[in-house]
């Protein structure tokens, strides 16, 4: 288990990939989402790795929070930040703009359709929440509210699209024990309903879809995502399969804990399942269907925390930290799992250099580094701990703390239950009063902020990301406004 001492963890957790994206029209561009510690982007193929904090993008760098993220065509980034809207990133990593349509609405989730960038979102009027869908057909420059919404007294906290098929969507809810499943085969203009009974603990759970058959999209896996409770225990989550477009579900996987994600091959014949205790299980599709969770054979020890598996190949997002893990953040595969190369680790990440009038350039240097100040931030935590020096990032996992293997996979740290949020919803499928509100996984309300040995709080940088953040919104609201690429034609992104 991890060490108590563990810097990383005292600051909110480890930095892992929860979520693997590349760019449909150039596959060199590389976006890696982490629940706590900000992204990093790469436009190289993963030749070189930049770090940005979470700030520029709504979120709190040192606060564990699900969120989803899309990669659009021509190099843009949308982000659901819950409560702060939809953010998109286009030519500057430090300075995401907010879509102004999506100002009033929780954005819960956003992924990308074709052309088309989908959101989905929840309005709430005289103590009723409505769920809607909105789009985007320029690359995110505008967007507009389809005129069909999802059906009354639907809360929906997770959107997904068919590899295969734009036109085909989910949409998922969750309340008691009851799994709400919407359809839909144009795009969102109609929906339909699907309810389902399952079996779930006495705790908050969400339903998430973890993967869409690319070649049927009426095949698709479905998790009842637990939620952990305070301390970062490990809530297990059960994994059903459609294969019929989520009239009926089939239980196909029990979690020993939580069961991030999920993928099918290309030409849809093998699914994958990642949990974080589990490690990496494969089973053909059919035989999955047809035998249930006896088809499933482990084929890699390392927590799994995301998958992305595309024509080039399987990317997972693995356990780097604890001891007996890859010593990698994300590694390649091209034998379905059964074998990685190292495509990333937090030891080749650089900060991105941020303008200083820009949010991130604001924001982020205090989080990247405290400059000796004692407080720790990504640099101190990660890069100067010892593994990156010895060349092998795994040799020196004791620094963030050692777990013991058992039974052939890898003991997950203690942190591993401590993901983020899921999407916007811990409350048994009920908008939640504050969606900024974050589930303790420190047992001290969220983030400790303590150097290794203290209860101190980060003292020092505290003022200077204040002081940051008040002069951002102060120049945001008193500088005139450029004319940008978006008020005419879009020029390419160039981050």
């Amino acid at each position: 288990m991890l060490s108590a001492a563990s810097s990383a963890w005292a600051h909110g957790g480890f930095w892992r990939a929860h979520q693997i994206l590349f760019t449909p029209d150039d596959p060199l561009r590389i976006t890696l989402r982490s629940d706590v510690w900000g992204m990093a982007l790469s436009h190289d193929g993963g030749e070189t790795w930049r770090w940005i904090c979470a700030e520029p993008f709504g979120r709190e760098t040192t606060t564990p929070r699900r969120i989803s993220m899309a990669a659009m065509p021509g190099g843009a980034v949308s982000a659901a930040s819950l409560g702060d809207g939809l953010r998109l990133l286009e030519d500057d990593p430090c300075e995401w703009r907010e879509a102004s349509e999506l100002a009033d609405t929780l954005v819960r989730g956003v992924v990308q359709a074709g052309d088309m960038t989908l959101v989905l979102t929840g309005r709430s009027d005289a103590g009723t929440t409505t769920t809607l869908l909105f789009a985007s057909d320029d690359g995110g420059g505008s967007f507009s509210e389809l005129a069909t919404a999802l059906p009354a007294g639907f809360v929906g906290t997770h959107l997904a699209v068919a590899p295969g098929d734009p036109e085909r969507l989910y949409a998922t809810a969750a309340s008691g024990e009851t799994l709400q499943l919407a359809r839909s085969e144009d795009g969102g203009d109609s929906w339909s309903m699907h309810t389902h009974v399952v079996a779930v603990g006495d705790g908050q759970w969400e339903a998430r879809v973890l993967a869409v058959n690319p070649q049927d999209p009426d095949m698709l896996l479905v998790v009842a995502d637990g939620f952990e409770p305070r301390g970062g225990q490990l809530s297990p989550d059960t994994v059903y399969l459609s294969t019929d477009g989520g009239a009926g579900l089939s239980m196909v996987f029990g979690g020993q804990g939580d069961v991030p994600a999920a993928a099918f091959s290309p030409d849809g014949t093998e699914i994958l399942i990642g949990g974080i205790v589990d490690g990496l299980l494969g089973a053909d599709s059919g035989a999955l269907a047809s035998d249930g969770s006896s088809a499933l054979e482990t084929r890699h020890d390392s927590g799994i925390y995301g998958l992305t598996w595309n024509e080039d190949a399987l990317y997972a997002g693995t356990e780097e930290f604890a001891d007996g893990g890859t010593g990698y953040s994300v590694g390649r595969s091209v034998d379905g799992g059964r074998s990685f190369e190292r495509l990333m680790s937090v030891c080749d990440v650089t900060a991105v250099e941020c303008d200083p009038d820009t949010h991130g350039g604001l924001v982020c240097p205090a989080l990247w580094s405290d400059m000796g100040m004692g407080g720790g931030g990504f640099k101190e935590d990660f890069l100067e701990t010892g593994r990156c020096d010895s060349g092998d990032p795994a040799s020196d996992a004791g620094d963030a703390g050692a777990g013991a293997s058992d039974g052939g996979v890898t003991a997950p740290p203690a942190d591993a239950g401590a993901q983020g949020e899921p999407d916007g919803d811990d409350s048994g499928g009920q908008p939640p009063p504050d969606p900024d509100a974050t589930r303790d996984t420190n047992g001290d309300d969220g983030c400790s902020c303590a150097v290794p040995g203290s209860r101190a709080p980060l003292r020092n940088a505290l003022p200077v990301m204040i002081s940051g953040l008040w002069l951002w919104a102060r120049r945001r609201r008193s500088a005139p406004r450029e004319a940008t690429a978006r008020d005419g034609a879009k020029s390419p992104h160039t981050w």
